[in-house]
């Protein structure tokens, strides 16, 4: 399916309006914000993404939980990649 561990949040995005089948124009007006804003989330190279808390809204709209999905996998990460650096700087602190 979707490789989501290496997606950012705008091709995450993208994925999710594109699994949707929905137009820029009825995501913007379930939302109740602008078309304007659902491109500049849409676009790559764009440093403009949704606030985590628009998730779920942003769900709800596509009617799908790619973005959830995305989410969780990108916490997880974050969790491993903190649990590595801790057990390398314990191990560097043990050959003291």
């Amino acid at each position: 399916m979707m490789h989501l561990k290496e997606m950012t949040v705008t091709e995450a995005v993208r994925t999710a309006k594109e699994f949707s089948g929905k137009t820029k124009k009825e995501i913007a007006d379930s939302l109740g914000i602008s078309r304007g804003v659902i491109t500049r989330y849409l676009k790559e190279n764009d440093e403009y993404s949704p606030r985590m808390g628009m998730i779920p809204d942003l769900c709800h709209a596509f009617e799908n939980d790619i973005l959830l999905q995305w989410l969780e996998v990108r916490i997880r990460k974050n969790r491993e990649r903190r649990k590595e650096k801790m057990l390398l700087h314990v191990a560097k602190m043990e050959k003291h």
